[in-house]
């Protein structure tokens, strides 16, 4: 049997953190009034409320409401990237 090889570099792991299997996992933690309070993978210039209406609006099937005050978004990442590359054009 083959041994594998598990060693992953730091650079492997900056390069794609929220990244697992051709998604992008983004988590999302709410108020108790319901208000985004934080979000990830967000540009820099957009609010986090905005950032969440947008990514419902575009990816309304790939959200996922938890316990908490939390959800999550699991998007395929081409997906993602296409949004990404249409945002910044």
């Amino acid at each position: 049997m083959a041994k594998q090889d598990n060693n992953v570099t730091e650079e492997k792991k900056a390069a794609a953190p929220y990244h697992a299997d051709s998604e992008i996992i983004i988590d999302v933690r709410f108020y108790p009034t319901g208000r985004v309070n934080t979000i990830n993978q967000r540009p820099v210039n957009v609010d986090p409320q905005d950032w969440f209406d947008r990514l419902c609006k575009r990816f309304p099937t790939d959200y996922r409401a938890l316990a908490g005050g939390r959800g999550t978004f699991r998007i395929p990442s081409d997906r993602f990237t296409s949004m990404m590359q249409e945002n910044v054009g």
